[in-house]
């Protein structure tokens, strides 16, 4: 999961680096891949995700700041030390980035645990 989880933040960078396309990536995955996403990022509620479950992960400006939101089945979800407000929860981008790129494996991690 931590190589899609790379792909989407490539996206993101490459947004905020001034490139436009696309305007939205779609993926499809099973149940359990939506488990493991949201374990990574510590917001899982051990409750199995229901048929047709997703993730949302949304890149914002907010008066030049740059935010990232999570939402699960249409709930905005809290992201451990990002913002709370009663109106959303985020993380800034560069602390989203930090946040995923612990979560990335590396090329050799990869080939270790893969055996390539």
């Amino acid at each position: 999961m931590g190589l899609l989880l790379g792909d989407i933040l490539d996206q993101m960078e490459s947004v905020v680096d001034g490139d436009t396309q696309p305007k939205l990536s779609l993926y499809s995955a099973h149940d359990s891949s939506v488990e493991v996403f949201l374990s990574m990022f510590g917001i899982w509620d051990q409750l199995w995700p229901k048929y047709a479950a997703y993730i949302l992960f949304e890149l914002f400006d907010v008066n030049g700041a740059l935010y990232v939101r999570v939402v699960y089945n249409g709930e905005q979800m809290s992201l451990p030390d990002c913002l709370d407000t009663p109106e959303w929860q985020a993380c800034t981008f560069n602390k989203f980035t930090a946040m995923a790129q612990s979560l990335i494996p590396t090329t050799e991690q990869c080939s270790a645990q893969c055996r390539i």
